[in-house]
Formats: C-alpha cells, structure tokens, sequence
C-alpha cells in the first residue's frame, strides 16, 4: 500500500535527503583528512622508531662491556687457561698454578692485541661476542 504524500512533504523529505547527503559527504571528507593524518603521524613515529634503534645500537656499540660481560669474558679465560694446561702439561700444584698464570697473561695479551685494547675492561660491547668466541675457541698453537 503506497502511500501519497502531499508535494510539501515530498519536498520536505528531499530537502531532509539532500542535507543528510551533504553531511554524510563532509563526513566522508572528514574521515578521509583523519586518516590522512593518522598515516602521516604512523609515518613519524615508524622513522622517530628506526631512529632511536640506530642510536640504541650505536650507544650500545660504542660502551664499554657491562660487568656482568665482564666477568663472562673472565671466567671464559680462566677455563680456557686452565683447561690449556691440562690438556698441555702434567704440572702439579705451584708448577700447575704458575702455568696457568702464564698461560691466562698469554691469552689476555692475544685478546687486547686482536681488538686494539690495553685492557679487556676496555673493549667496545660490540666486540663482546667476538671475543668471547675468540677465548673459546683459543689455542695456544695458533699463537706461537
């Protein structure tokens, strides 16, 4: 059942039509500005993010070692000198000791020598696992 409604109100109606139109449109151009901007400001943050990594890894790189790679790096050349001189020697005791001291300066001399340092304490953090592995896998006939 159609209804017939007088001509005002049909124009009324329009008129209602035609200003949700235009709002809806406005709205549209609205939404498209934001998102515009909500690009452009994911844009800042994502170059601000890569930005602030690059100088992370800088900061990092150019420190020196933490403590806790400290002690790492020393534990590593205490084990390596020690398990050097049994596997080079059959000293005991104070001869043993002695040996390993030598051995352990001998080690730190390599080690300062490859990466530049007068100390280990000294070494740049992005050198840290370079060196590590260099004291793992360190043998005394690679170096006389």
């Amino acid at each position: 059942m159609a209804m017939n409604l007088p001509v005002s109100k049909n124009e009324n109606v329009f008129s209602i039509l035609e200003q949700s139109l235009s709002n809806q449109r406005n709205n549209l151009q609205t939404m498209e500005m934001m998102v515009g901007e909500m690009k452009s400001i994911k844009e800042d943050v994502s170059k601000q993010h890569e930005e602030i990594q690059a100088l992370a890894k800088q900061i990092q790189d150019e420190n020196r070692l933490l403590p806790s790679e400290i002690d790492d790096l020393y534990q590593a050349v205490v084990l390596k000198s020690i398990n050097t001189v049994r596997a080079t020697s059959t000293l005991e005791g104070k001869e043993f000791k002695a040996e390993v001291g030598r051995t352990r300066r001998f080690i730190w001399n390599k080690l300062n020598r490859k990466f530049g340092t007068s100390k280990y304490i000294h070494l740049p953090r992005k050198h840290f696992d370079e060196a590590l592995e260099f004291v793992r896998t360190f043998s005394i006939l690679d170096h006389i």
